[in-house]
């Protein structure tokens, strides 16, 4: 079991500063990311003794890429990373980085070419209201570039824990007085302010440089203590844990450290297509990119370290590296030229994508360009609201990725879907569930109800209420107002371009109709599946234009066919490969 043990702040910033001590980072951990006032509110909170949460401290020789705290922040500069791994011992942070790396900046260096000060002369014991100025602050700390613009009272925090610690401390009063006397001009503190400011670096004294309980960490030893050494895979596990409850990790974060040794470009690779599919709306995990990768190279969807360790796994991985990257991309593309999913926002199961990467990466370019890829929109559709990757296990990911590896047949597919007890059924209860809210699933359906309009000519399109929102919040039945779910439904939608949508604003059905000539208004009436007596078209008949448009979509639409069909052979054979459906594709 880890070890609990606690330690003052200066104390362990001091190992942080020391190089021998050797407190580094897993290499691929997230970036520092806290912003000033979270700063303020860390040395705050311990000026005011309360609680910080346990650290955690992995003490290993293992060999792996490792980055060191920062002591000088600079955002546009980067963050350093050692590429080259060492078996030398180490104290390893999985958790704690925001924390101690502020403690650092603070006490020790600088953020952004600025210094950190504490305002010695602020009473902590100040009413609430005029503490709203200072964030709420009871210990105003800031930080000043200048030295010449810092405001009375703020003195340097460095040379605070410096001036208290070094050679056995100075006394608070013997400092205090020191401070006044030797301030002058405009920073000159008032000898009246003598009593709060000794106050305040006794405070200061107490909680950063006596107090030896806190920090308190959990610290696993390799080193010292060998009935402590952990498997790869349950350092992960702790790892994970132990960073659940801040900003989100991904189990990569520490997997590719361990890999590193093997990998040394992995850092940068992740991290530049990371950055890539962000800037496209598509900001997969590093945990998503790493499985991708494993299922493309016949590893399965689960990331484990023992795979890594298998003789040619890590040649593989980095000889295919290139090409499933590629895949990534050309899946996204097609994603956004060719269905409503235009960001992994409208991406109701990444799992989904994951065998179609597979099959991507099997094809090639030149066999992927020549796919006919309305099969996979249609794939996306049902599952999308099937709503059959709830919960999908990697197992099922594996057995999905083989079976499109070596041809795409959906008949085959929705049946591998729902022999894992997955829901592969679309059924009226489902389809008149989705609303306003669920544009990504308006969107498929639309594609279903309006003849001859593809899903990216459908996404391109705005959604609009057929009859307008805002003529129906005061229609009531029985005494009682329409709920906006209600309002929102999808029978009550429809799909419009930006200037027909601009043009009907909230005008009534009626006088949007009115406005077409009567060709027009028939095949606008056919096209969205409108019942044709106008009777039905006013708010006070909401409910019964929605029976009977519920109607005309199931008979005339091909969420109709959908539903009718899900048990029907489609007549989906193999779309690509040398075999057809009826040889033996391994799937059994």
């Amino acid at each position: 079991m880890p070890k609990f043990q606690t330690e003052s702040v200066i104390s362990l910033v001091s190992k942080l500063a020391n190089p021998d001590e050797r407190y580094v980072l897993p290499s691929l951990q997230r970036p520092y990311v806290w912003k000033e006032k979270q700063i303020f509110k860390l040395f705050d909170s311990i000026m005011c003794n309360y609680p910080l949460g346990s650290l955690l401290i992995w003490r290993t020789k293992r060999e792996m890429v490792s980055r060191e705290f920062v002591k000088n922040l600079n955002t546009n500069a980067g963050q350093s990373i050692d590429l080259v791994p060492d078996a030398k011992p180490k104290n390893m942070v999985l958790d704690g980085q925001q924390r101690l790396q502020s403690l650092f900046i603070g006490m020790r260096g600088s953020h952004e070419g600025r210094s950190l000060y504490f305002n010695v002369t602020s009473d902590p014991n100040r009413d609430a209201v005029v503490r709203e100025k200072d964030d709420g602050l009871k210990f105003v700390f800031k930080f000043y570039k200048d030295v010449n613009k810092v405001p009375t009272g703020f003195i340097l925090v460095k040379d605070l824990s410096e001036k208290l610690s070094g050679g056995g401390g100075k006394s608070c009063i013997k400092l205090a007085d020191s401070y006044i006397s030797n301030s002058s001009g405009k920073t000159k503190l008032d000898p009246n302010s003598r009593e709060t400011i000794v106050s305040n670096i006794e405070s200061f004294r107490d909680a950063f440089i006596t107090n030896a309980s806190a920090i308190g960490f959990n610290l696993i030893d390799e080193i010292s203590n060998s009935t402590e050494e952990k498997s790869d895979e349950e350092i992960v596990e702790i790892f994970i844990r132990a960073n659940s409850g801040g900003t989100k990790l991904n189990k990569s974060d520490l997997l590719f450290s361990l890999l590193s040794a093997g990998w040394a470009n992995a850092y940068d690779e992740i991290k530049e297509i990371e950055s890539e599919l962000s800037s496209v709306s598509f900001d997969f995990s590093k945990d998503y990119i790493l499985k991708a990768l494993l299922i493309c190279t016949g590893q399965g969807a689960a990331y484990q370290v023992k795979k890594f360790k298998q003789e040619g796994s890590l040649d593989k991985v980095t000889k295919n590296w290139k090409q499933v990257r590629q895949s990534i991309f050309d899946v996204v593309t097609f994603l956004k030229e060719s269905t409503p999913v235009k960001s992994k926002k409208a991406l109701v199961s990444q799992n989904s994508l994951l065998p179609v990467i597979a099959m991507r990466f099997e094809m090639g370019k030149k066999q992927w360009n020549n796919f006919d890829k309305t099969k996979i929109a249609d794939y996306i559709l049902r599952t999308t609201l099937a709503g059959s990757f709830n919960g999908a296990k990697d197992s099922l990911l594996d057995k999905l990725s083989e079976s499109m590896k070596s041809g795409f047949n959906l008949q085959k597919i929705m049946g591998i879907l729902k022999s894992d007890n997955r829901s592969v059924e679309f059924d009226e209860a489902k389809i008149w569930g989705i609303t306003y809210s669920s544009i990504e699933k308006v969107y498929f359906c639309m594609s279903q109800v309006i003849p001859g309009v593809s899903l990216s000519e459908v996404s391109q399109k705005d959604i609009d209420h057929v009859i307008s929102r805002d003529l129906l919040r005061e229609i009531k039945y029985d005494g009682v107002k329409l709920k906006i779910a209600e309002i929102d439904q999808l029978a009550n939608l429809t799909i419009l371009d930006s200037s027909q949508n601009k043009a009907k604003g909230n005008k009534s059905l009626v006088e949007w109709l009115k406005q077409m000539d009567p060709g027009a208004k028939g095949e606008y009436l056919k096209r969205n599946c409108i019942p044709t007596d106008e009777a039905l078209w006013e708010p006070q008949k909401f409910r019964d234009f929605i029976e009977s448009r519920k109607t005309l979509i199931l008979e005339k639409s091909l969420l109709g066919s959908h539903i009718a069909q899900h048990h029907v052979d489609l007549d989906l054979d193999v779309e690509y490969g040398a075999e057809s459906d009826d040889g033996d594709d391994g799937d059994d």
